[in-house]
């Protein structure tokens, strides 16, 4: 039946009771006062039942009780009310009914649940007297839909109870992974599922990281699909989109791909609930619980819940990747900062000094020039010479360096034989190294082809070789071996220039290819030099997908070594 508010129950035992009481002043004692009450009771939506107080007997049930209990006439309550055989109920309440003197203590109002019709009642109940004798009447109302409004105001009460402390979690000051794991964990208690857990999705739709939560009696992971490309199996991501939610009690009819279903089969899924994350209209993840127990339907309040919480998790995601954006950007101003800085230090230090060198140098030939002999010229034109190509030099590395910064080198890989950038710029270095009697040659680099951008490629090895020549003493050698290697992101050529000269201490190495740290040494017969040739090689070379270190001990010499992709990766001729 219908659900009857408190007020309106009140109002028809007060009627009904008055009815009764009016008829009692009325009536003859002679006459068969059940007539009459059963004239009244029959009219109510409700179980009127009146009973002998002593030994519970059933002296009345009006056609309503009758239809929910059947005729129970000369019965004892507790045989069909209560669900109770063996003897009174233990919540009885004739004690509350009358007090010491056995007098009638008014109505005394309480619940009770019928086993045998699965539904909730509340009754009124009230000893009154009937020819002196006292008998309990006793009208009991439906009030199941009640109930279970109760329980779902209690449920909706527990998941906003729930829904503060996951928000309130969401926003502590945890670890990224610890505010994942506690979140799920309440998802756990509030829902009770076998498992919740969420995937993090890349943008190819694989799998890439797995957040879980188990209940005590599930001992298979879901961690089994990590790694797993959704859209290889045919994941209907189509019907998450449109409706916010997968749900079944059964897997095989979520997932349509036979091996997909396999899958969750192997974990022993039974049932499933899938929710999305978003950022900015993007899936990047799913929020999911299961059950591993039993086939079951998910109940709208647990759904809505979870789509709740979804939103909730998706707001840290996003709050994780602008943050990361925003490190990132501070660290590209840095780099951005530290480049600026160096090339004003370039300019107002490094490439003064050439100029002024060839300046002065000039002005004391100019001068002398007259007097002195011809071996004294020819030695100040060779320092103007060396000032020259020191100056040139850096300010070639300076010109290509300020625009791979601005953007305006563009890299165009092409087929092309190393061998030959390394033969030309062993030739461009030849009278540098004749100069300081350095033995420059090369092994193993004839027909060494890569897929490259070549004007990068040029200018990696032409300022490792003038890097080496720089720091090798008097007498030194000089070496630029060649191999082809494989590795699992395919066959590289291996380009090692190694030197005799004088080395790198351990912990300068980390420093090499590092703008922000400035750091630069005089050659073996005082070279300057900026350390900017280095920091643009490891920039081409990271440019062309390689990958360069350096391997060096004090005093025993150093290898720079360099890759750069094979051309037999590519399709190019």
């Amino acid at each position: 039946m219908d659900n009857i508010k408190d007020n309106d129950i009140k109002q028809k035992y007060d009627d009904l009771l008055a009815k009764y009481n009016s008829l009692n002043d009325q009536l003859n004692p002679e006459e068969d006062y059940f007539l009459y009450l059963e004239t009244i009771a029959n009219n109510i939506d409700a179980i009127v039942t009146v009973y002998n107080i002593e030994n519970y007997e059933v002296l009345f049930l009006n056609e309503y009780g009758k239809a929910i209990n059947g005729e129970v006439r000369d019965k004892r309550c507790w045989e069909f009310l209560h669900g109770n055989e063996f003897g009174p109920c233990s919540f009885c309440p004739n004690e509350r009914l009358t007090d010491d003197k056995g007098k009638s203590t008014g109505v005394y109002i309480w619940e009770s649940y019928h086993p045998s019709t699965l539904k909730w009642f509340e009754n009124h109940t009230q000893v009154v007297t009937i020819n002196d004798k006292k008998l309990n009447l006793e009208i009991s109302y439906d009030i199941t839909f009640r109930k279970k409004d109760e329980k779902r105001i209690l449920k909706l009460l527990n998941q906003q109870n729930v829904l503060f402390d996951i928000a309130s979690n969401l926003n502590s000051t945890n670890t990224f992974e610890s505010i994942i794991e506690n979140t799920l964990s309440l998802i756990g208690k509030q829902l009770t599922p076998s498992k919740s857990y969420i995937w993090e999705l890349d943008s190819e739709n694989n799998i890439v990281n797995i957040f879980e939560w188990r209940g005590k009696n599930t001992f298979k992971s879901i961690n089994i699909l990590k790694d797993l490309n959704l859209s290889d199996y045919d994941f209907p991501f189509r019907e998450i989109l449109k409706n916010g939610r997968i749900k079944s009690a059964n897997i095989s009819q979520v997932f349509h791909n036979e091996a997909l279903s396999e899958k969750f089969t192997e974990i022993g899924i039974l049932s499933i609930l899938l929710v999305p994350l978003y950022i900015d209209n993007h899936i990047i993840g799913i929020l999911g619980i299961d059950n591993v127990l039993e086939k079951r339907m998910w109940h709208s309040l647990e759904i809505n819940l979870l789509k709740t919480i979804s939103e909730l998790i998706s707001n840290v995601y996003k709050r994780k990747y602008y943050q990361e954006e925003i490190l990132a950007s501070q660290k590209k101003l840095e780099e951005v900062n530290a480049s600026k800085d160096k090339f004003f230090s370039i300019i107002a230090h490094d490439l003064k000094n050439p100029v002024y060198n060839l300046i002065s140098l000039s002005d004391f030939l100019i001068q002398n020039i007259d007097t002195w002999k011809i071996e004294k010229t020819k030695e100040f034109v060779k320092y103007i010479n060396d000032s020259s190509k020191q100056g040139f030099n850096l300010l070639e590395n300076l010109l290509v360096w300020s625009r791979s910064q601005t953007g305006k080198i563009s890299q165009k890989p092409v087929k092309f034989n190393l061998s030959e950038i390394i033969r030309d710029n062993l030739h461009l270095h030849k009278n540098s190294a004749i100069s300081k009697n350095i033995e420059l040659t090369s092994n193993n680099c004839n027909e060494s082809y890569v897929y490259a951008d070549i004007n990068m490629t040029s200018t990696v090895v032409r300022n490792l070789i003038s890097n080496a020549i720089k720091y090798t003493p008097e007498g030194g050698k000089i070496i630029v071996h060649c191999q082809l290697i494989s590795t699992d992101a395919g066959a590289f050529r291996k380009i090692t220039v190694e030197d005799s000269g004088v080395g790198i201490a351990e912990k300068d190495i980390p420093k090499l290819f590092v703008i922000d740290k400035n750091f630069s040494t005089p050659g073996t017969r005082d070279e300057k030099g900026t350390g900017l040739g280095l920091i643009l090689c490891h920039e081409f070379v990271i440019k062309n997908h390689g990958e360069i270190w350096v391997e060096s001990q004090v005093g025993k010499g150093s290898k720079f070594i360099f890759t750069v992709p094979s051309a037999e990766i590519n399709n190019e001729d």
